[in-house]
């Protein structure tokens, strides 16, 4: 997955890149669901290790970066760095670990079981001053300045991690595992990174939170004329509406045909003669697309034809 985002930083006054784009595989995304699920075991607050894919761009300006890191949180994660020769931190925006999954074809559960991460995150520790057991030598990263201290200090953190797994796994008490309701928002392009959602066929109505605004959109069907309607309240005292919109599905599909120069009937026919389907009939969203399809078969001038 090809992601570009904008950097930022706290420092004031610091000459920072405009710009990073990174990508993550299938491979990464599922070290980072690992990770994030042993945050999620051990209530921590985030992960990091040293990481180096981002691209970043200067614009104009000179400049590097080192200490490069992948920062992993419970539901984000990000990538940081140093700005060379100073101590100015620098951070991409934070992107959805959920998203990463999705695009993937990966769920948050197969990163497995807390045992499962936890592994995972010892295995990807590097190894240096090392020798197989075919007696090849390890050197996947320079030495630490304090190797016997950082050393001490590692393998205490992972007993240390080890030993709050295991008290967890007896203090255990299995319970059920339901089944999770389906997202009411999915993306327009599950295999891109955006902003653009639908509300599924399936799902009545969202609530979308901008600030200390609550929107509502919902699906109405109760009069018999499918519209939506969008109700704005405070956030957090959602009785009283603060204002109100809706609008008909008919209304936006004949706007739409009179803007693009054609007549909803002849959609209509066109559906039925080709495809033996009742336009009328169809839900909301299937009209859409048949819409879309005559459009695409419309332009150039050229007579629609089935497909």
């Amino acid at each position: 997955m090809h992601y570009q985002t904008t950097v930022r930083t706290d420092a004031d006054y610091a000459d920072i890149p405009e710009a990073a784009a990174f990508i993550i595989d299938r491979e990464a995304a599922k070290s980072i669901l690992h990770l994030s699920a042993l945050i999620k075991a051990n209530g921590l607050h985030c992960l990091e290790r040293f990481d180096y894919r981002v691209d970043w761009d200067w614009g104009d300006a000179e400049g590097g970066t080192e200490a490069e890191t992948l920062v992993v949180f419970a539901e984000e994660f990000c990538f940081s760095a140093l700005v060379k020769h100073t101590n100015v931190e620098i951070r991409t925006e934070k992107k959805r670990i959920a998203d990463l999954a999705h695009f993937h074809g990966l769920s948050f559960d197969e990163a497995g079981t807390p045992e499962e991460a936890f592994v995972q995150h010892v295995a990807s520790l590097s190894m240096w001053n090392w020798d197989d057991d075919k007696g090849a030598a390890l050197n996947e990263c320079e030495e630490p300045s304090e190797g016997y201290q950082d050393s001490h200090e590692a393998l205490m953190g992972l007993i240390e991690g080890a030993r709050d797994l295991l008290a967890k796994k007896a203090a255990h008490v299995e319970e059920p595992v339901q089944d999770r309701e389906t997202p009411a928002l999915v993306l327009v392009k599950p295999e891109e990174s955006g902003s653009d959602y639908v509300l599924q066929d399936g799902s009545p109505s969202c609530w979308i939170a901008v600030g200390p605004i609550s929107v509502h959109v919902r699906r109405n069907t109760d009069t018999g004329d499918e519209s939506v309607i969008v109700d704005l309240y405070p956030r957090g005292a959602e009785d009283e509406s603060l204002d109100s919109a809706f609008a008909f599905f008919q209304d936006a599909e004949e706007e739409l045909c009179s803007d693009r120069g054609i007549d909803l009937d002849d959609v209509a026919e066109w559906v039925g003669v080709h495809y033996q389907r009742n336009f009328e009939a169809e839900p909301a969203a299937a009209r859409y697309e048949w819409i879309k399809r005559y459009l695409e078969s419309y332009r150039d001038g050229e007579q629609p034809q089935a497909a």
